[in-house]
């Protein structure tokens, strides 16, 4: 099973359809169907979402 790590900077491509945010797209969809996994890092998503839309 592979395994993806998203920062912040995927989740806001993703969120705002920016540029990577179809490959984010593709990625979520394989770790809903399950050959994958996707770990998000919290700390710098929280950090991120405050200083961005704060």
């Amino acid at each position: 099973m592979k395994m993806y790590l998203f920062d912040a900077s995927a989740l806001f491509a993703y969120l705002q359809k920016t540029a990577g945010a179809s490959k984010v797209n593709e990625l979520l969809k394989q770790a809903i169907r399950g050959p994958a996994r996707v770990l998000i890092v919290s700390g710098e998503l929280r950090r991120s979402l405050w200083q961005n839309f704060s």
